[in-house]
């Protein structure tokens, strides 16, 4: 397992460490959204700091930010924060936050935890 999952309700931790790919983040956002708690939070981290390597493709990420946008469908609060460290991730993501202009909450990008902590409080 590359990810490591925190349940602070109001708040979620999806953390990712060394290699991860798409398969991978999609285990993590549909262990989120098919959570009974998920109904309960206010906020998402998804921190990619500790990732040393991405195999994420741009349609990939694009179909993430769909599930993401539909999922707001039944709890429209959540703020996401995305943790970036490379210059890959942080390219992802913006892509995904260019995708996440529909959504309902917000959707931010930061560079560590405890920018992303304090947004999301």
């Amino acid at each position: 397992m590359t990810h490591k999952i925190e349940w602070n309700v109001p708040l979620y931790i999806c953390q990712y460490f060394g290699a991860v790919d798409f398969d991978e983040m999609v285990k993590c956002v549909n262990t989120f959204q098919g959570d009974s708690r998920f109904d309960d939070v206010r906020a998402a981290i998804w921190d990619f700091s500790s990732v040393t390597e991405l195999d994420l493709t741009v349609d990939q990420c694009i179909r993430i930010a769909a599930q993401e946008n539909a999922a707001a469908k039944t709890n429209p609060r959540i703020k996401i924060a995305v943790i970036t460290s490379t210059n890959f991730a942080e390219t992802m993501a913006n892509l995904f936050e260019a995708e996440m202009r529909s959504y309902p909450g917000k959707a931010k990008i930061f560079h560590n935890m405890d920018e992303a902590m304090s947004w999301c409080s």
